[in-house]
């Protein structure tokens, strides 16, 4: 399985669980699919299952809190920032943490005043074909993190892109409430199984208003 992997694709491509069922099979732990699977399950993501309560017999979780040590004691600096300057740079940043899942997954990245991601919402699941989510959650998020520019995102493993009322509505829901705070919505990002949609870009000042981060490149 990693010879496959590391043939014909770059890591940062694969999904979550491609990734987890890749580092369990190097390090010969048995049933690597399952277990990657259900990890993903329960907790998301791989940033989610990484920051989880490890109890003293969970080796795997643990094996999950060394690898960003690791790689910061191989290179000497803190993992790199994504930028999220322009749809197409939050469309590879969104679908690395969301493509990949048979169900709707939904987060948020707080950034800074270049846009660079200073820290992302833990994954909501839902089904198939939509995930609850509320306006609660989201704005808890953006608070706890102290950021003036937010971006939500979410996946559509069934079909395209395209938004429905219900990504809308949340959508002109948090900007009102969001608006008061002093935190501008940039955009909406749906990744599809092999497109991505921008609200911001699509809908504009229709749904938006006159808020918009400076710098945004749509």
């Amino acid at each position: 399985m990693a010879d496959t992997f590391y043939d014909r694709k770059e890591l940062s491509a694969l999904s979550d669980q491609k990734l987890l069922e890749l580092l369990f099979d190097c390090c010969r732990i048995s049933e690597a699919e399952s277990l990657a699977a259900d990890i993903i399950a329960r907790h998301g993501d791989l940033a989610s299952a990484a920051c989880s309560d490890v109890s003293s017999d969970d080796n795997v979780l643990a094996l999950l809190r060394l690898i960003p040590a690791l790689s910061r004691s191989s290179t000497g600096a803190a993992p790199r920032k994504a930028s999220l300057s322009e749809p197409e740079k939050a469309f590879s940043y969104f679908r690395k943490r969301l493509a990949g899942a048979q169900y709707e997954r939904f987060t948020a990245a707080a950034a800074d005043e270049k846009l660079v991601c200073s820290a992302a919402m833990p994954c909501i699941s839902g089904t198939r074909s939509s995930v609850i989510v509320s306006c609660r959650q989201v704005v808890s998020f953006a608070l706890s993190s102290g950021c003036d520019i937010l971006f939500i995102a979410h996946s559509h493993p069934v079909g395209g892109p395209s938004p429905s009322q219900d990504d809308i509505d949340l959508t002109a829901s948090l900007i009102s409430i969001l608006r008061p705070l002093g935190i501008i919505l940039a955009d909406h990002i749906i990744i599809a199984e092999n497109s991505a949609f921008s609200m911001r870009r699509s809908c504009g000042k229709d749904l938006f208003g006159d808020d918009a981060p400076e710098g945004y490149r749509l």
